[in-house]
């Protein structure tokens, strides 16, 4: 769903995920300060705050090379294939 706000507020992930309904897998960007399970992004090459290991909602680390130490499952971000399967086995979709 792509919607310009013109000034509005973004909708809650909840008024989001209603207007989805009934799906079994809604992926979505931003939204960080939400409940649900997370997969962080990152950009190796720049220093941006890492939130893996002091979020316990990121399950995962989506990133451009390798991290060293990752606390959580740690995947290249271009591997759709291995990032997707975690995400199935993740979520119980199988």
């Amino acid at each position: 769903i792509i919607h310009e706000l013109r000034g509005e507020e973004p909708p809650s992930l909840e008024q989001v995920l209603a207007q989805l309904q009934p799906c079994d897998l809604v992926i979505v960007e931003g939204y960080k300060r939400d409940s649900h399970d997370k997969i962080e992004v990152r950009n190796l090459e720049l220093d941006h705050p890492k939130l893996a290991g002091d979020d316990p909602t990121v399950v995962a680390i989506a990133a451009n090379g390798a991290v060293a130490g990752a606390p959580v499952p740690a995947f290249n971000r271009d591997d759709v294939s291995a990032l997707a399967d975690f995400i199935v086995k993740h979520m119980r979709l199988a």
